[in-house]
């Protein structure tokens, strides 16, 4: 079944499919992500608030280090699930927009004597130097497709080989 799944794309796509996805995997990728809503919890006790709200640690969450994680409902039927990750002193929750104003609404219920606040990171109003879009770039794959295409090249003759 998958090789007439991909037989069906490739008559379709032709090689133009084939070259995006070894520029993806290769290459830097930029993605928009203006669909994506973001929630910051900010505070000295947003970590701990937040690691009792949701459904993964997020005790040892460091600027380099995302996890994924769920919301549940008081009866354990999941309500939303995103990406929880560190920004200077802001933990930022990314979900789908449509989701965000619910889930922050929420969130802000149960914050009661907590020292944390819930805002919405991608307004204009909330951080002016947020942009949403995403990059990739997998430096060690680049490399080595680099090593790749400079040895075919060689071998077809198409360069010289250096001295």
């Amino acid at each position: 079944m998958l090789s007439e799944w991909n037989e069906f794309v490739r008559a379709r796509t032709g090689d133009a499919l084939a070259a995006d996805l070894l520029a993806a995997r290769d290459g830097l990728v930029l993605a928009d992500l203006s669909h994506w809503g973001l929630i910051a919890l900010s505070g000295e006790e947003a970590q701990t608030f937040l690691h009792g709200q949701i459904t993964n640690d997020v005790r040892g969450l460091s600027p380099d280090r995302a996890v994924f994680a769920g919301y549940c409902s008081a009866k354990g039927r999941m309500l939303a699930n995103f990406l929880v990750f560190k920004r200077g002193a802001d933990i930022l929750i990314m979900l789908p927009e449509s989701l965000r104003e619910a889930l922050q609404k929420r969130l802000t219920m149960f914050i009661l004597r907590s020292k944390a606040k819930a805002r919405d990171a991608a307004t204009k109003q909330a951080d002016e130097n947020r942009v949403k879009f995403g990059q990739t770039k997998n430096e060690k794959r680049a490399r080595e497709a680099e090593k790749t295409r400079a040895k075919r090249a060689l071998d077809a003759g198409r360069i010289e080989k250096p001295e």
